[in-house]
């Protein structure tokens, strides 16, 4: 209500942040309004003050499985799909697969602004176990790293599994198929060219009777 000469009074204000609030520097006013009891006059002053507004980066994904089962020697894709849900841009979005077993490149996704989405497919090759057993059951993680707008890095992990089958042995009754099969193609390959071959041939010939016919059919006129 008053303040005597030469006294000093502390006001707080309580202030929140909103989760929808955009991120950088905002300007708060203050202020203050009083008036001087021997002259009967008011006066204002206002002051201004600068904060910077950080927001807690956020960010989901789709959901990464496996295929239950992958024989060593084949490989599948394996789609990801990242999404920046925060209110802050996400840097050097990456994505990268660790599992034994598997081979596989990292996706990069770039930076993310709010609201927006990227996605990849990363190509993933199956080879054999690093124990001494080379098939079964193996298990590893999805890693998704990235960066706040203050540099700092974030991981988010998420847990797979899945089985290396061993590749099946060919027998000789197989093989031997799949050499007829070989030759046979060869053979139909060799019959198509010699076809092709005899048509040109016939065309050409008949294109020689032609003109020839032709040729004395204008002597003659």
């Amino acid at each position: 209500a008053s303040i005597e000469k030469g006294g000093s009074e502390t006001i707080s204000f309580e202030l929140r942040v909103l989760p929808s609030a955009s991120e950088g520097a905002h300007t708060l006013a203050f202020a203050l309004s009083y008036s001087d009891p021997v002259s009967g006059g008011r006066y204002e002053t206002q002051t201004e003050y600068s904060i910077v507004v950080l927001q807690k980066p956020q960010l989901g994904y789709d959901e990464v499985r496996l295929p239950e089962t992958i024989v060593s020697g084949e490989s599948f894709t394996l789609p990801v799909c990242v999404y920046n849900t925060g209110f802050t841009p996400l840097f050097n979005v990456r994505c990268a697969l660790s599992c034994d077993g598997l081979i596989s490149s990292s996706a990069f996704l770039g930076n993310l602004q709010p609201q927006q989405s990227e996605d990849k497919t990363i190509t993933v090759f199956a080879t054999t176990l690093s124990g001494s057993q080379k098939y079964g059951e193996t298990y590893g993680s999805m890693e998704i790293t990235y960066e706040d707008a203050e540099g700092e890095q974030h991981y988010e992990s998420v847990s797979l599994r899945m089985t290396i089958q061993e590749p099946q042995k060919q027998t000789d009754e197989e093989k031997e198929r799949e050499q007829k099969k070989i030759e046979e193609q060869k053979t139909l390959s060799q019959w198509w060219v010699s076809l092709l071959i005899g048509i040109a041939a016939i065309a050409l010939l008949v294109s020689m009777i032609v003109i020839g016919k032709f040729s004395r059919m204008m002597r003659m006129k």
